[in-house]
């Protein structure tokens, strides 16, 4: 039987995607793409809080030149088109009145809302009650008020972690897909240099004291530490001289040419941990906390730490991965990783979903 045709509509009700950060976000334009080569119509909004659509726009160009995509911008509407995805930024004031616009004059056949809590409070879900309806989680929202998702026709979340402690009586309104990296994040261009162990967005959450005392308890190995989206950092690795600070990157594939190991020390629960796959894409094995999706993804690809909050068996976990016979063990685990987890997998699964629940 020939699949149908689907009108979406994609809602997601925050800033610009971080173009200059291959994360999480960058995710629903990798399935946004393929969706546009399925033949399927595709209108998708998103909007900015500070009423500046020219820095926006601005900050937005001094990227245009590493990423395939182009800039159009007027006193109007900055818009931005992506891999044949085109997105409509709008300011604050102007998103609601965008959706309202368009879900009269065009009766989508779909309506892909990426979760935001702000959008969950603020639209006026009288909108959309007709429409069918799909909500993708990317996190876990302690405070969400279940309520307010009686209007779905399906929620997409990004793990079993997530559906076991968010949804776990919700089994048919619940669907997982990962969101998983694409390709560009392997290294293919650079000569293989492994000589750093690899940690990525410095801040408390994902373990920087962790690292900071490993660094400081280890002067003979070499780490890297990689600024978040926003430069953030909250530990003085700069006064180590074993630590290589780096700013935010926009070719990851690069930096993992030089990595040996990735340490995920996350002291809050991960809800997906995509990191773990760029590793092991790039047969890196991780030392990682044991909780929520980082445990889910594992499979045998390093090692995993219990007492989370443990310096002690951090570094005891850390010399026993970087003997020979075990690094190279977890280093022949990695195709396990790659064997299991595809973009390709993922967007066929959630064409799948939108064709189903329609």
């Amino acid at each position: 039987m020939s699949k149908k045709s689907l009108s979406i509509f994609y809602i997601y009700y925050g800033p610009p995607f971080p173009f200059s950060v291959n994360g999480a976000a960058i995710f629903d334009l990798d399935l946004l793409s393929y969706l546009s080569t399925q033949n399927h119509t595709l209108h998708c909004i998103t909007c900015i809080f500070d009423n500046s659509k020219e820095k926006a726009f601005n900050e937005l160009k001094k990227m245009q030149n590493k990423f395939n995509f182009t800039l159009d911008f007027n006193e109007n509407q900055l818009t931005i088109t992506f891999n044949s995805i085109t997105l409509h930024v709008y300011d604050n004031k102007e998103f609601f009145q965008a959706c309202d616009t368009y879900v009269h004059t065009h009766s989508p056949s779909i309506i892909w809302h990426r979760y935001s809590d702000a959008w969950i409070k603020k639209a006026d879900w009288s909108l959309f009650g007709s429409q069918t309806n799909i909500m993708f989680f990317t996190e876990h929202i302690a405070s969400l008020n279940h309520a307010h998702l009686k209007l779905f026709n399906k929620l997409i979340l990004n793990s079993q972690y997530l559906k076991q402690t968010m949804f776990p009586k919700k089994r048919n309104s619940t669907a997982i897909i990962h969101p998983v990296p694409n390709t560009s994040c392997i290294n293919t261009r650079f000569q293989p240099n492994p000589q750093f162990l690899l940690f990525v967005n410095p801040n408390r959450n994902k373990g920087s004291h962790i690292v900071f005392q490993l660094a400081q308890q280890n002067p003979h190995l070499q780490f890297m530490v990689v600024k978040g989206w926003w430069g953030y950092i909250d530990q003085p690795f700069d006064t180590l001289k074993n630590v290589l600070l780096v700013p935010s990157q926009e070719d990851v594939s690069e930096i993992y040419s030089y990595t040996k190991l990735l340490l995920f020390p996350s002291q809050a629960t991960e809800s997906f941990g995509r990191l773990q796959i760029e590793a092991a894409y790039n047969n890196i094995p991780i030392l990682g906390s044991r909780n929520g999706g980082i445990e889910e993804i594992f499979n045998g690809n390093g090692l995993l730490v219990d007492n989370i909050t443990s310096i002690d068996e951090w570094q005891l976990k850390l010399d026993t991965l970087l003997e020979p016979a075990c690094y190279e063990h977890c280093v022949s685990q990695c195709k396990m990783i790659q064997q299991q987890y595809s973009l390709k997998v993922e967007a066929n699964k959630f064409e799948t979903i939108l064709q189903n629940v329609v």
